[in-house]
């Protein structure tokens, strides 16, 4: 449609050259039959003067002749310029179409992300027990390790499995709230593919080198447990990028408090660091 309109506008200025052209080789042809016509004619010149053939001579001078040339030129520019205001609106309209297109096909992919980001999988992970010697009896059935480590549970939330788990995890005694990280810790034997909603209980042990004595000051509250490391993993859906879950808490001990006619400290899990340390992307 714009492509027509357009040659019609090249033809509409094409056309105006060769009728220029010839009405300026019309023009000498005109001035020489006026000179011809001014000449005196021999006959009325011996007839004499007639007041009838001045008049018409007179009128047919001054009556303008219309030109079909000028009628066709004005036609053509019409059309022309016509077609210029179609061609001016039909863009108009495809560029709103365009802008309408682009906002459905944002709308569309955004939506497919919130359906994403709804269904995938979601890896969560929590510390749960501190094992140390001379620490409170453990009920028979619990499964813990014989040697100083931190017990954690890994969870997957969502509808959908997690795949390509690799996981790291790292626990240390020390006498500072501030952590001093050291490698990626040990590598935790999980599953590569978790489906949804499975929760596992794991643990890591206590990496740097303890004495009895570290043992008692944990109990006592002088020295802390640390515990952090990362697991990376992918959901499901193409095209996404890969995930990662980071934690870092600490084994807060709290002063004693009296109850139950004795002395009792109590002491628990707690998040450190900062927003980089404790995520979920």
């Amino acid at each position: 449609m714009l492509k027509a309109w357009i040659i019609v506008a090249i033809v509409v200025l094409s056309a105006r050259k060769p009728i220029l052209e010839g009405q300026l080789h019309a023009a000498p042809s005109e001035s020489v039959g006026q000179q011809t016509n001014n000449q005196p004619n021999p006959a009325e010149a011996v007839s004499g003067s007639n007041p009838q053939s001045q008049a018409a001579a007179q009128y047919n001078q001054s009556t303008p002749r219309s030109d079909p040339c000028d009628s066709a030129e004005r036609w053509l520019v019409g059309v022309g310029i016509a077609g210029i205001i179609v061609a001016l609106g039909t863009l108009g309209i495809i560029y709103k179409q365009t802008k309408a297109s682009e906002k459905a096909a944002s709308a569309a992919i955004r939506n497919i992300e919130i359906i994403i980001d709804k269904e995938r999988a979601r890896i969560k992970v929590v510390p749960e027990t501190l094992h140390l010697p001379g620490g409170p009896p453990r009920p028979p059935a619990e499964d813990v390790p014989n040697y100083p480590a931190v017990s954690f549970r890994v969870t997957v939330r969502g509808v959908t499995d997690a795949i390509n788990i690799k996981a790291h995890a790292q626990a240390k005694i020390t006498d500072s709230r501030t952590l001093d990280r050291a490698g990626l810790g040990i590598i935790i034997s999980l599953p590569d593919t978790l489906s949804s909603n499975v929760s596992l209980l794991e643990s890591t042990p206590l990496l740097n080198r303890w004495e009895s004595k570290d043992i008692l000051d944990v109990h006592s509250g002088k020295q802390l447990v640390h515990f952090w490391g990362r697991i990376t993993y992918n959901d499901i859906f193409s095209g996404t990028s890969e995930h990662e879950t980071t934690f870092q808490y600490i084994w807060e001990t709290y002063p004693p408090v009296f109850g139950n006619f004795t002395f009792q400290r109590s002491a628990q899990w707690e998040k450190n660091g900062g927003e980089e340390d404790n995520r979920e992307t």
